[in-house]
C-alpha cells in the first residue's frame, strides 16, 4: 500500500497534566477529603473568630455607632439569647472570612488536576483580581458607603422620634 493510502495516525488531543482517570468512586473519595479539610479550616476559623467575636461586633458596628447621636450609641436585643446568636453568626461569618483562602485552596487542589497547563495559567490573574476586588470592595463599602447610609437612615425620622436599633438587624445591614 502505499503511503499516501494508510490512514494518519490520530492527532493526539491535549490532555490534562496528570491525566490519571479515575473512577466516579476515586472523584467522590477525593471530594470527600477536600471537603473534609474545608471543613477542618472553617471549624479553626470559626474557633478563633468566636472568641473575638465581641470585638469583631463592635468593629463592625461602628458605621452605625457613628451615625448615632452622643449618648445613645446603644444597640437593643430583644430576646435573651439574641447576643449569644449574634455572636455566634459573627465568628461563623469571621471564620468563613478567614478560612476561605484555605477553602479555596482545597477547592483548586480538587479542580485542578482536569486542568489543561493554559487552563492553569490563565486562572492565576483571575484568582488575584477577584481577591483584590473582594477585598477592596468591601473596605470602600465600609468606609464610604456605610457611614452616610446609616446617618441618612438613621436621621430621617427626624429629631423628636429616637431609635431603637436592634443588634440582629443592624448585623444584617452591615
Amino acid at each position: 500500500m502505499s503511503p499516501a493510502l494508510l490512514p494518519k495516525p490520530a492527532a493526539r488531543t491535549e490532555g490534562p497534566e496528570d491525566d490519571v482517570q479515575l473512577s466516579l468512586r476515586d472523584h467522590l473519595i477525593e471530594l470527600r477529603k477536600r471537603l473534609k479539610w474545608a471543613v477542618i479550616w472553617l471549624l479553626l476559623g470559626f474557633g478563633a473568630s468566636y472568641y473575638w467575636s465581641q470585638q469583631i461586633f463592635h468593629f463592625m458596628m461602628q458605621p452605625v455607632f457613628a451615625a448615632l447621636p452622643e449618648g445613645e450609641k446603644a444597640l437593643h436585643f430583644a430576646s435573651s439569647v439574641e447576643p449569644f446568636i449574634i455572636y455566634l453568626k459573627v465568628g461563623l461569618y469571621a471564620g468563613l472570612f478567614v478560612a476561605s483562602p484555605f477553602i479555596f485552596w482545597q477547592i483548586w487542589l480538587f479542580v485542578a488536576p482536569g486542568l489543561y497547563r493554559r487552563e492553569r495559567k490563565k486562572i492565576a490573574p483571575f484568582v488575584l483580581a477577584a481577591t483584590l476586588f473582594f477585598v477592596g470592595g468591601a473596605a470602600f463599602c465600609y468606609l464610604v458607603i456605610l457611614p452616610p447610609a446609616f446617618q441618612f437612615l438613621i436621621n430621617t425620622a427626624g429629631p423628636d422620634i429616637k431609635p431603637v436599633l436592634m443588634m440582629d438587624e443592624q448585623l444584617g445591614l452591615v
